[in-house]
């Protein structure tokens, strides 16, 4: 009878050269980055809850591209934040100037116009 040698003992590998980047390996900062521009879309019309939300996804983004992370939920966290800052911006400006008053005006029974 023949017996089947035992398989050799596992290489350990090297650490990394000095400097070398190391693969995080984690989605964290990309899905982070993809739930805060969500938010910052689904709240557009509290402009002092998106921008912040849009700005925080931008960064997270922007890290998670440059440490490898996903891509895919990088890019769609900087699109969205991108548009839930716009989307902030826009109705912070119309609520300063006043732009929203004549809309509020001409519909006297909506309820988003209430406190304006």
């Amino acid at each position: 009878m023949t017996e089947i040698p035992p398989p050799p003992p596992p290489v350990p590998t090297p650490p990394p050269a000095f400097g070398a980047p190391v693969p995080s390996g984690g989605k964290g900062l990309a899905i982070t980055s993809l739930i805060t521009g969500i938010a910052a879309i689904a709240l557009c019309c509290y402009w002092f809850i998106a921008i912040p939300a849009g700005v925080a996804a931008v960064i997270t983004g922007i890290l998670a591209m440059q440490r490898g992370q996903s891509k895919g939920m990088a890019i769609a966290g900087l699109i969205t934040g991108g548009l839930g800052v716009l989307l902030g911006l826009v109705l912070a400006i119309l609520t300063f100037t006043g732009g929203l008053d004549d809309y509020c005006s001409s519909n006297a029974g909506n309820v988003y116009c209430e406190n304006v």
